[in-house]
């Protein structure tokens, strides 16, 4: 026998059912409010102090670079849809590398926090797309933080000028811009988490590799069970990335999300040659823990500092801020869109926080070239820095600029010639590989620029 339903039981659903939208409608509402709201900056001027060192640190670190790695070299790979920027004579570069020391003292002292900010932006972006070789995600990740700084009200305390004025004062910031900071470590941690969803990676496929690759393979097998130590890392190192984030937001469990934040990094400091990295990201932990640094105990938030901003400027930045964010989390996954995987190919790789997502090496790398005349045999690293060696079988679809280059060394048109390629490569444990058809004349190809290199085999086995 059938229940009857009242009118009333309906017009409950239907009011419990709208104050739920509402609640949601609510939430988003209520979100976007609270990053207009004022709070702190003390936490985001500590972050400044930081990040300005390790600024002036990869400042030094490309003036270094500059003579080795781009004026020893014959020719540069650049990214697609970097060619037309221009290259500038040595004298120039090591000037602008100079500049970026500088302006890292700057950002750190809080002296012309803005225009340094700016300065470092350009010219740290400058030399990360000069050669497609010395992209990394750690530098994408520094040159981001330049980028946000722009647009940042900081450098207003904790900066030379009131250390000699003994003023402990905090100015306040919208909350907008230290939300977008904790976003971006937020999101590198996590994308560097989903990205490891992938067979490879369950399997502990990569971490096998990278161990036997490791020249203390021996020592390693010879004390521990290796197995027990593929699945600790590999499981391990996913929950990690996972987690970490969301452990950072929660007051209960921030300090459990440091301690493991330490243990990773300051094993990575030891461990693998990563340069600053290790140091930037301890140090952005503090972005996480209340906005005024209240546990210090040291600092008053100086509230007369905020400044009334227009409700359509407000409006506009929240806009600028959640595209930023979504733009963050839509472009590491471009690569969905394009055919074959990721780790074979290398198309779609950067700016995607795929870090120690693979082990990928050549074991070799022959170009020829035949005419009439004679039947050339180019080894391509005799033309490359070791860098740009490694580029080339990490993103081989580069074999088309190298190509270019090499018929214009030998003063060659395309049609006069038959341009054939033998890179054989090995990812993760996979058997070694041609990525590149060894009967097919490449003379002509064109290097597609967003989507897929045609000319780039499919890597059938993998899963």
């Amino acid at each position: 026998m059938s229940k009857k339903i009242s009118s009333k039981t309906v017009k409950n659903t239907i009011q419990t059912n709208t104050a739920d939208k509402k609640s949601l409608s609510g939430l988003i509402t209520d979100f976007l409010e609270q990053l207009k709201s004022p709070v702190s900056s003390a936490s985001l001027e500590l972050f400044r102090i930081l990040s300005g060192v390790i600024f002036s640190i990869e400042g030094y670190r490309i003036f270094k670079y500059i003579k080795p790695f781009y004026f020893n070299t014959e020719f540069q790979f650049r990214m697609p849809l970097t060619e037309w920027i221009p290259f500038f004579s040595e004298g120039i570069c090591n000037l602008l590398s100079l500049g970026l020391i500088i302006s890292g003292v700057l950002i750190a002292t809080g002296i012309l926090f803005r225009l340094a900010s700016f300065y470092f932006a350009l010219i740290y972006g400058y030399f990360l797309f000069l050669d497609a070789s010395f992209y990394n995600n750690h530098y994408y990740l520094i040159l981001l933080i330049a980028i946000l700084f722009i647009f940042t009200d900081i450098g207003k305390s904790f900066t030379l000028k009131k250390v000699f004025q003994r003023d402990l004062r905090v100015s306040v910031v919208p909350y907008r811009q230290l939300w977008i900071f904790r976003f971006q470590f937020f999101w590198v941690y996590l994308c560097a988490g989903l990205i490891k969803l992938n067979t490879e990676w369950l399997s502990g496929d990569v971490i096998r590799a990278t161990l036997i690759m490791s020249s203390d393979y021996s020592k390693i097998k010879g004390y521990l069970d290796t197995e027990l130590l593929i699945i600790f890392l590999t499981y391990g190192g996913l929950i990690f990335d996972l987690t970490v984030g969301f452990l950072l937001l929660f007051k209960k469990t921030r300090l459990l999300a440091v301690l493991a934040i330490s243990f990773f990094h300051i094993v990575n400091i030891f461990n693998l040659k990563i340069g600053v990295f290790p140091y930037f990201m301890l140090g952005a932990s503090i972005l996480f823990f209340d906005p005024g640094l209240s546990v210090l105990k040291l600092f008053k938030s100086d509230f007369s500092t905020v400044t009334h901003i227009s409700k359509s400027k407000s409006r506009i930045s929240v806009t600028i801020t959640i595209i930023y964010a979504l733009l963050q989390i839509t472009i590491p996954f471009r690569h969905y869109l394009i055919k074959d995987h990721v780790d074979w190919t290398g198309e779609g790789a950067n700016f995607a926080w795929r870090m120690k997502s693979q082990v990928k090496y050549a074991t070799r790398m022959d170009l020829f070239i035949i005419d009439k005349e004679s039947n050339t045999e180019i080894k391509p690293d005799l033309y490359m820095h070791p860098m740009q060696v490694r580029t080339l079988y990490r993103q081989p679809y580069f074999i088309v600029q190298l190509k270019d280059y090499l018929l214009k060394k030998v003063n060659k048109n395309p049609d006069e010639v038959e341009v054939y390629a033998r890179i054989n490569i090995v990812l993760n444990m996979h058997p070694p590989t041609y990525i590149i058809d060894t009967t097919a004349n490449i003379s002509d190809i064109k290097l597609e620029r967003v989507g897929h290199n045609t000319f780039l085999e499919t890597f059938y086995t993998y899963k």
